[in-house]
C-alpha cells in the first residue's frame, strides 16, 4: 500500500512541474515588441524592409543616420485595382509603433517603388523636424586658419590701434637747444603730450609742452653775475606729412613760445628779482622716425621770431 501511493506521488510531481514548464518556456522564447521588426506590409514586387531603411538612410545626414532603427516606423503598402485600367494602384501609408492611427502618412503612386521612395522622403523629413539643434562644429586649427572671416565688426576692432584716421594720444619728452630767450645758446628740457590722426587730405600731428630753463652770466674781472630762470607753455603744430604712411618722415610745422622770464643781480649793490614776459613764434621742419611701434623719434630744425625782448638791469 505503501509502495503503491509513493509511485503515485512520483507520477503526480513530475505532471506537475511537467505541465509548469511548459508555459514558462513558451513565453521565454516568444520575443519582446522591442525585438521584433517594426511592421513592414507589401507586395512581393516592393522592395525589402531592409532596402527600405537603406534609402532612408540616404536622405537623412551624418548625424541622423543612426536613429533609423530606434525610430521604428511602420509601412504597409497594399495595391488597389483601377477601373480601366491593366495596372494596380499602390497606396501606402507610414506610421509609428506608438503613434495614433491619425499620426499617419498616405501617399499612392502608380508603382510601389514610386510609392515606397515617397514614404522614405517623408520619413527623413520627419526625422530632420524633430532632430535636436547640432552643435556648431570647432573648427580645427588648420581649417580655422582657412575658413574666410564673415564675423561683423565689433567694437574693438573698429577702434583698431593700427587705423590710421584713429586718434592717437602719446607722451613726449623733449630738448630745446635756442638763445631766443636766454642770453646765450642753451639747452631747456620739456615734457607734453602729442595728438596724431589721419584724414582723407591732412596728416595732422600736434604737440602741447611745457619747458623749463635757467643760466648765469658772470661779469668779467668781478665776482657780479646775472641768473635767469625761464618757465614757458610751448606749441608745435604740423598739418601735412610726407610721405602719408611710412617709418620714417618730414612734416612742416609752425610754433608758439609763451611764457615767463625771470632775473636776478648776484653779488651786486641793490640787487633784486625781475620778470618779463617770453613770447616767440617760428617755423619749423620736424624729421621723424618710428624705431618701434610705440616709441618715435623726432627733430625740430627751423627759425624763431621774437614776440617780446625782455632787459634787465642790476
Amino acid at each position: 500500500m505503501s509502495g503503491r501511493s509513493g509511485i503515485a506521488h512520483a507520477l503526480w510531481m513530475t505532471a506537475l512541474l511537467g505541465a509548469w514548464a511548459q508555459p514558462q518556456s513558451a513565453v521565454a522564447s516568444e520575443p519582446t515588441p522591442r525585438d521584433r521588426e517594426p511592421l513592414y506590409a507589401a507586395p512581393g514586387d516592393c522592395p525589402s524592409r531592409q532596402a527600405w531603411n537603406d534609402g532612408l538612410r540616404a536622405r537623412l545626414p551624418e548625424r541622423l543616420r543612426h536613429d533609423v532603427a530606434r525610430r521604428r516606423f511602420t509601412v504597409q503598402i497594399e495595391s488597389v485595382p483601377t477601373v480601366g485600367a491593366s495596372q494596380a494602384r499602390y497606396i501606402g501609408r507610414l506610421g509609428a509603433e506608438k503613434a495614433a492611427g491619425s499620426e499617419g502618412r498616405t501617399v499612392s503612386g502608380g508603382s510601389c517603388r514610386e510609392v515606397a521612395d515617397a514614404l522614405t522622403l517623408i520619413a527623413a523629413l520627419e526625422m530632420q523636424a524633430n532632430a535636436p539643434i547640432a552643435a556648431p562644429t570647432t573648427l580645427s586649427e588648420p581649417d580655422a586658419i582657412a575658413q574666410p572671416d564673415t564675423r561683423d565688426l565689433t567694437e574693438d576692432e573698429a577702434n583698431d590701434p593700427s587705423d590710421p584716421a584713429r586718434l592717437r594720444i602719446a607722451a613726449a619728452g623733449f630738448a630745446l637747444f635756442q638763445s631766443a630767450s636766454a642770453p646765450r645758446m642753451t639747452a631747456d628740457i620739456g615734457v607734453g603730450v602729442t595728438l596724431s590722426w589721419q584724414t582723407e587730405s591732412l596728416q595732422p600731428w600736434l604737440m602741447l609742452g611745457v619747458y623749463w630753463g635757467d643760466d648765469e652770466v658772470r661779469v668779467r674781472g668781478g665776482a657780479a653775475a646775472a641768473h635767469f630762470e625761464r618757465w614757458s607753455t610751448y606749441v608745435v603744430g604740423c598739418p601735412l606729412r610726407f610721405p602719408r604712411r611710412s617709418a620714417a618722415g618730414v612734416r612742416p610745422c609752425a610754433n608758439v613760445d609763451l611764457g615767463r622770464l625771470s632775473g636776478e643781480g648776484q653779488a651786486v649793490r641793490r640787487a633784486r628779482e625781475s620778470s618779463s614776459l617770453l613770447a616767440s613764434a617760428g617755423l619749423d621742419l620736424r624729421l621723424e622716425w618710428t624705431v618701434l611701434e610705440r616709441i618715435e623719434l623726432g627733430a625740430l630744425l627751423g627759425g624763431v621770431l621774437t614776440l617780446s625782448r625782455p632787459r634787465f638791469f642790476f
